[in-house]
């Protein structure tokens, strides 16, 4: 009953504490991906299970242990990237952009909200699983819009927790507005294109594979948006040649 022993006891509370964070949060992880993971994916030979299992996405607010598990893998593959603390508002996003009955999207959200590195982040999970062919970034200049393609690029050369773990490498095609990515696992390859918003959209066809992602990242700008008639032109350009480029 003395000092020392309430001292043990605090000591293996918060551990029991911790315990019980973590094993909970392991049970919605493992119920998630019982309900939504396609087995094929989840037993490829290919795959390293942890990692795998980090991008799987678990809806925010479904057990207290969920949360730091939810975007666990954005600090496990992009370490470099993600140094700091989430957003309340930031599994929202992936809540979002993963639902697979979410045919478009508009995401607004304030200046350092970490927007443009979230998107990037869906981008690379995205190709990871193979679950897009031909992917247009697009932003309100092309220099813009390569910025983010650079990026995936850099993970691809040189976050080796990430391309070799989901075997992806360099394709033949491989500049600062155009990529190419090897999907060994799959045997394809997967195209990003990088584009101004006053670029040529329409007719894109990778290899009968038209875009099945279409990111618009902060397309508006002082060069396109200072009159009404720039903005009209602006929106019918998302609403019309964007919008209908999506396969």
């Amino acid at each position: 009953g003395g000092p020392q022993a309430r001292g043990r006891l605090g000591v293996a509370g918060e551990l029991r504490r911790r315990e019980s964070d973590f094993i909970g949060g392991l049970l919605c992880l493992l119920q998630q991906v019982l309900h939504e993971v396609q087995p094929k994916r989840l037993f490829h030979p290919w795959i390293r299970i942890p990692p795998i299992l980090l991008m799987c996405p678990i809806p925010y607010g479904v057990f207290r242990g969920c949360r730091p598990i939810h975007l666990r893998w954005l600090d496990v593959l992009f370490p470099d990237t993600f140094r700091q603390d989430f957003a309340e508002f930031h599994p929202k996003i992936f809540d979002m952009l993963d639902d697979p009955a979410a045919r478009y999207i508009n995401l607004q959200v304030m200046r350092d909200g970490a927007k443009t590195t979230l998107i990037r982040a869906y981008m690379a999970k995205r190709v990871a699983y193979k679950l897009s062919r031909t992917i247009l970034y697009i932003g309100a200049s092309q220099d813009k819009a390569k910025a983010s393609v650079g990026w995936l690029k850099k993970q691809i050369e040189r976050n080796k927790r990430f391309s070799q773990t989901f075997g992806l490498s360099k394709g033949g095609r491989w500049t600062d507005e155009y990529i190419e990515i090897k999907h060994g696992p799959e045997g394809v390859v997967i195209t990003v294109i990088a584009l101004g918003i006053t670029g040529s959209v329409r007719g894109i066809n990778i290899d009968d594979y038209r875009p099945d992602l279409i990111i618009p990242d902060d397309t508006i700008g002082d060069d396109n948006s200072a009159t009404p008639e720039q903005r009209h032109k602006l929106t019918q350009l998302i609403l019309g040649a964007v919008k209908e480029s999506l396969a």
